[in-house]
């Protein structure tokens, strides 16, 4: 009799064990494709380098690319991102940012936010900020995606800004750190501080002809 109860308690044991597994395994399958898991691994954020477990990203030149609408940003002002092959490489995944591009990879937080995106893409929260990354919602197959992207930041020239992807093409094979051309700061959208004031060169004026006045009478004085 206690050998049976053994038997039984060790069977149902195993099966929940064999259960947990199998939802560990689920997860760790499905979690990339369906988005990345910028909530779950906040460090994806950092690294942009998905968690496939022991998969390391593909090298060799990328099948992708990221083209740009402008190569100069200016405040509040969108530009349209798209990423896509030149060839017949289809996608699941993507998850980008743009970020300074002289700046140290480890420390450089996502800049500018993303908006109007194309299906089954959608905006994420990297670093506290809303829709500061975009990633993909679904893991569909598609030939190329794309969204606005917008810098409201300031006036401050940060300096050249590049955006960075990973693609995911499938489960075991993706591309990290692929990066668009350089966009350079315009500060068409922003007034100079001397702007701000309009009254500024009319003061400045008015004061230069108080003190030649000034001048011009205190001459007059000292010659009586």
């Amino acid at each position: 009799m206690f050998l049976f109860h053994l038997f039984s308690n060790n069977k149902t044991m195993s099966m929940q064990l064999a259960t947990c597994v199998l939802v560990m395994l689920m997860g760790l399958v499905c979690g990339f494709p369906s988005g990345p898991p910028v909530g779950d691994f906040p460090s994806l954020c950092a690294s942009m380098t998905p968690q496939h477990g022991s998969s390391s990203p593909t090298t060799g030149s990328p099948p992708f690319e990221i083209s740009v609408s402008s190569t100069n940003f200016t405040k509040d002002n969108a530009i349209t991102v798209t990423i896509q092959s030149p060839g017949s490489t289809t996608f699941e995944g993507l998850f980008v940012q743009a970020r300074v591009s002289d700046a140290d990879f480890a420390t450089n937080s996502a800049i500018g936010t993303f908006s109007s995106f194309s299906s089954n893409t959608g905006g994420l929260t990297c670093s506290s900020n809303a829709n500061s990354a975009w990633g993909h919602t679904s893991k569909d197959n598609r030939a190329s995606a794309s969204a606005q992207w917008t810098y409201s930041a300031g006036c401050d020239d940060i300096g050249p800004v590049a955006f960075r992807a990973t693609v995911v093409v499938e489960l075991t094979e993706y591309y990290v750190d692929i990066r668009s051309e350089n966009l350079l700061f315009d500060r068409s959208n922003c007034q100079d501080n001397d702007d701000d004031d309009p009254d500024n060169g009319a003061g400045t004026i008015t004061s230069s002809m108080i003190m030649i006045a000034a001048s011009i009478i205190c001459y007059m004085v000292l010659m009586i």
